[in-house]
């Protein structure tokens, strides 16, 4: 039996089952490989020189330029059948997979820290091959994440604040125009130094320090992608009654304290087992699933929008009077404002996950504009939707899924419920599964990356029975709701730090030097200034984030601060931090110059990373190994990035 790829071309565990990742083809196909490689290189005229490569700015020359890197001698190929049953003898034996060494990621080409300890693959800075999103596919994905439930929702938080339509409009744009400034600003790390949140975490909060943002990222992502995986759940269940109306009388196997019925878990199941898969696909692939999403989610929520205009062109909702709480209009302001901010204060932190996929060396300003405007729409349908069903059916309903429940048209039911689950599916991965892969991936990188993580989140956020905390824990679900406040003053901290304190220079080679030497260790690996900017920023906001949570025990000191609390936490501790900076400067961490991942990677024709500044491919030193090792870690790194 020959497997014909690295087991992590199918599946998300790719087992290292020995430290000799490359022995996972076969002996032919290594051959054929080499063959092709060895070929290729003498149609370009000398046998004896290197593979093509892409350089960057100052890219090093290859060591061993001059001698062929491709020996398939008979000892060679004997070392690689050798390696090759051992490895095939492994994988047959099921005992070897219990033992946690055996889970270990390998190696991969490119790796610039110099432990598995804090990075991986997909922990690295993205190499050319993988630098594929478009201006317009930023738009298409921009689009895509705007075009979901929750943003929905944000028309009902502002209804429930005394806001019509007309009003809800200026307000709505102008927060998320506030959030798109943010998604530049930590957009641009990911776009220019090609690096994921962890790791840019790593330069403003120290090796140890950046464990806090990463951590409350991580907890955030995976609870919502529990209870949104619920909530959309509910939405396939009113797919399948109106293509089977009588499963609306499915008889129910639960009991009512189980906070969920038979049928609805149904749903839910159904709806994870298309979501999940979908999270698999490699990150820089799911711009086509994104632009499908862009397509079919506008149409559906404008449709909808459009229906409830012509049910009821006027009413409560778009002219007037809304029913006013109790609080202010000013105080009202702020909240709705903090509301639309909140919303996307998680992936202002994280964007630069994403944005590390563009194709050009930096993240365009007006990608803030293309965000506010995309937001803006679904609640305008949303508020426009709510008020025809207030006007036509005597309910003022906002959740897609009851809104569903209300029409009598099983085709309309289907085709919306089709498009609310395309854009609960991308939403969900790209602002939660992703998110939380990441992050999880960077807490543990030695057995995790992010397809492993999205497998592992997915299976988690079941086993949370989000139905039972959504019914049962309204305190934890407020704690969930109040995360701006914190996430504000996080942000503010790496904007601080990349934009005004070092003047966006980073050494790529030290953000990924992970030892006490490095430039981004600091003191014991926190960067104690962050710590204190970030509680600067929180602390007046502690007693009002209480009182969410808890709003009978706790009293509200501070509702102004607290009604925009993530404004209020990212702008003092961007100035805490810029202040504290001035004082007691990173001296150390500053004293570096520039060094872009390009000046210290060299790239064959492909865009596959095939030297690093120090010589070293999937593990090997290509300056001091044999010819086995050299065309061993050139072959594998073939695999490993196709």
């Amino acid at each position: 039996m020959h497997p014909t790829y690295d087991v992590c071309r199918f599946l998300p565990f790719n087992f290292a089952l020995h430290d000799n990742a490359h022995a996972l083809i076969s002996r032919q196909q290594r051959v054929g490989m080499l063959g092709k490689l060895d070929a290729s290189r003498t149609s370009n005229g000398d046998a004896g020189s290197s593979s093509t490569a892409i350089k960057g700015r100052a890219s090093p020359s290859c060591p061993d330029q001059n001698q062929p890197i491709i020996n398939t001698t008979t000892t060679t190929m004997e070392k690689v059948s050798a390696s090759f049953r051992k490895t095939v003898k492994g994988m047959g034996n099921p005992k070897a997979l219990l033992h946690p060494s055996e889970w270990k990621i390998p190696p991969q080409p490119g790796a610039l820290s110099n432990s598995m300890r804090w990075s991986n693959h997909d922990l690295d800075p993205i190499e050319p091959r993988r630098r594929v999103w478009t201006k317009k596919d930023f738009i298409f994905y921009w689009m895509s994440d705007q075009f979901i439930t929750p943003v929905w929702l944000i028309g009902s938080t502002l209804a429930g604040l005394g806001f019509t339509m007309r009003e809800a409009i200026p307000l709505t744009f102008f927060g998320f125009l506030l959030t798109g400034c943010v998604l530049y600003l930590n957009g641009f790390v990911g776009a220019y130094y090609r690096t994921p949140f962890p790791v840019y975490a790593r330069t403003s909060w120290g090796y140890y320090g950046a464990y806090f943002p990463i951590v409350c990222r991580t907890i955030l992502a995976l609870f919502w992608l529990a209870i949104l995986t619920y909530q959309c759940g509910v939405i396939v269940e009113q797919m399948l009654i109106a293509i089977w109306p009588s499963f609306r009388h499915f008889p129910n196997h639960f009991p009512e304290s189980a906070g969920v019925t038979s049928a609805g878990l149904i749903g839910i199941m159904v709806y994870w087992a298309i979501q999940t898969p979908i999270s698999l696909i490699p990150v820089h692939k799911l711009k086509y699933f994104f632009l499908l999403k862009t397509i079919i989610s506008p149409i559906t929520f404008i449709a909808m929008g459009i229906w409830g205009l012509s049910q009821a062109p006027t009413g409560p909702l778009i002219d007037g009077p809304v029913r006013m709480t109790s609080m202010s209009k000013g105080l009202a302001v702020c909240t709705g404002l903090n509301a639309v901010n909140s919303l996307w204060a998680t992936f202002s932190v994280n964007v630069s996950d994403f944005s590390r996929f563009s194709k050009e060396n930096k993240f365009q300003w007006w990608q803030g504009l293309v965000f506010a405007v995309s937001g803006t729409v679904p609640v305008i349908c949303a508020m426009a939707t709510a008020n025809a069903c207030e006007v036509v059916y005597g309910s003022t309903v906002f959740a897609p899924n009851d809104v569903l429940a209300l029409w009598g048209n099983r085709g309309a039911v289907f085709f919306c419920g089709f498009g609310w689950l395309i854009a609960s599916v991308a939403g969900n991965i790209s602002a939660n599964a992703i998110s939380f892969a990441t992050d999880f991936t960077a807490l543990f990188p030695t057995y995790f990356n992010i397809r492993r993580a999205c497998l592992a989140g997915g299976v988690i956020s079941i086993l949370m029975c989000p139905w039972k905390i959504v019914a049962n824990a309204t305190q934890f679900v407020n704690f969930l709701g109040a995360y701006g406040c914190y996430m504000g003053p996080i942000a503010g901290v790496m904007i601080a730090d990349f934009w005004i304190v070092r003047k966006k220079v980073l050494d790529i080679r030290e953000v990924y030097n992970a030892s006490p030497s490095g430039a981004y260790w600091f003191d014991y690996g926190v960067n104690w200034r962050a710590v204190v900017a970030f509680f600067i920023g929180w602390g007046p906001n502690i007693p009002d984030f209480a009182h969410a949570i808890n709003s009978t025990g706790v009293k509200s000191t501070n509702p102004y601060t607290y009604s925009l609390s993530w404004i209020f936490g990212l702008v003092v501790s961007l100035v805490a931090y810029t202040i504290i900076s001035k004082f007691f400067p990173p001296t150390k961490s500053l004293s570096y110059s520039e060094v872009h991942v390009d000046d210290v990677l060299q790239y064959d024709e492909d865009g596959n990373v095939m030297q690093t500044e120090h010589g070293i491919i999937d593990g090997v030193d290509m300056q001091s190994s044999g010819s086995m090792d050299k065309e061993a870690a050139i072959v594998n790194a073939k695999l490993a990035n196709a």
